[in-house]
């Protein structure tokens, strides 16, 4: 899985790396928030890890500008300067989870975890109710007379309706 590390401090992109390789993933660096949202374009990013206090672009800018993008993305917000505040801002923005610095390795090891997981659960319920639109799709109810075209037509009509028809 491909983790997207975005902290301007080297030391702990390097912890963060060196945790994430441990763990059999691909970290991506980014210390900007400009950097991190070109990568996001260019590569496939399983989770991305954020820190608030960014040069340039602050860490919550670039948390909305991620989930206006991408709303499944799954962003763990890490900060050094955490309040109530800018954690219920975070949560409320779609941050995933919210770790404060100093962090305990094992602590940002079971949210990243997590967080895949939560990632791998919603592309599977993407592609479950894929396959079932596509399985169960007008195509693929024999009938092709025009009284049966007209009954498709008024099926499509009627669907969205909230209302029981018989």
């Amino acid at each position: 899985m491909n983790i997207l590390i975005v902290d301007d401090e080297e030391v702990l992109q390097d912890i963060l790396t060196s945790l994430i390789r441990k763990e059999g993933h691909r970290p991506i660096p980014a210390v900007t928030g400009e950097s991190a949202l070109t990568l996001l374009e260019r590569e496939e990013v399983d989770l991305v890890l954020l820190d608030l206090m960014l040069p340039g672009m602050r860490g919550m800018e670039v948390l909305r500008e991620i989930r206006r993008r991408d709303p499944d993305q799954v962003v763990v917000v890490i900060t050094a300067f955490s309040s109530i505040e800018s954690a219920i801002e975070a949560m409320r923005e779609g941050a995933f989870d919210y770790i404060t610095k100093p962090f305990k390795n094992e602590e940002v090891l079971l949210t990243i975890r997590k967080g895949l997981e939560q990632r791998r659960l919603t592309a599977e319920n993407r592609s479950l109710r894929a396959q079932l639109r596509q399985r169960f799709a007008f195509d693929n109810i024999i009938g092709k007379s025009k009284p049966m075209q007209q009954v498709y037509e008024l099926i499509q009509l009627a669907a969205p309706s909230k209302s029981n028809i018989m």
